[in-house]
């Protein structure tokens, strides 16, 4: 269980880092 939750907790995790730096990078 616990590496399903750290393979959800990264698929969710690397798109908003990703959203993030583009965010920042528009402003």
């Amino acid at each position: 269980m616990s590496v399903f939750f750290w393979y959800l907790s990264s698929f969710i995790s690397c798109p908003l880092v990703l959203f993030q730096l583009c965010w920042v990078d528009a402003t």
